[in-house]
């Protein structure tokens, strides 16, 4: 569990500048981006949730790939690109 807090909305939970993150299994609430990826970064997300963050999952111009089992309750999420099971 990856917390911030009212006050950590301008904040981000997670972020990948470059290389490959794997999110599994994890819940990341009250931030500014639950999970941010920037330039060259990829990332692996399944089974999380993201709740109570301004933006879910922001993809500003890496990539995002997901088992489509996450919990985004949030107004705004970047593009999530579907992955087989191997």
């Amino acid at each position: 569990m990856i917390t911030g807090g009212p006050g950590d909305l301008v904040q981000n939970g997670v972020v990948a500048s470059s290389g490959t993150t794997v999110l599994e299994n994890d819940v990341i609430s009250q931030f500014g981006d639950g999970a941010a990826l920037l330039v060259f970064a990829t990332a692996y997300i399944s089974s999380c949730t993201f709740t109570e963050n301004f933006v879910g999952v922001e993809v500003l111009s890496g990539t995002a790939f997901t088992r489509q089992n996450n919990t985004i309750t949030d107004s705004n999420f970047g593009t999530l690109t579907p992955f087989s099971a191997q």
